[in-house]
């Protein structure tokens, strides 16, 4: 998959598991990283990406471990804080190649 599809894939995971939680504390957490995913799709979409750099590849290992681990959570409530904590990674390092959440003030 490229960067969109992992971002728009990973949105929609995140959707499953927030429909998939019973913890409201880890839903508003989940919701709050849907969002930024999403901001940074559309973001995403309107840049072009030098793909052989370290962060395009920190990004996409990323993505793909956050996938793998939301995945993880829905069909494990035991897991849902691993996916909120790779999740988070990950957003951290497509921020890092997007430059969207640097511009929220």
């Amino acid at each position: 998959m490229n960067l969109l599809e992992l971002l728009n894939s990973l949105v929609e995971d995140l959707n499953a598991l927030i429909r998939a939680s019973n913890d409201q504390s880890q839903q508003a957490q989940l919701t709050k990283l849907r969002d930024a995913f999403d901001a940074m799709s559309d973001q995403a979409v309107h840049q072009l990406f030098d793909t052989a750099s370290a962060d395009f590849g920190n990004a996409i290992t990323a993505l793909n471990t956050a996938k793998a681990d939301v995945d993880a959570g829905a069909a494990d409530v035991e897991k849902v804080g691993d996916a909120i904590s790779s999740a988070v990674k990950a957003a951290n390092a497509v921020d890092k190649l997007v430059g969207f959440l640097s511009h929220i003030h």
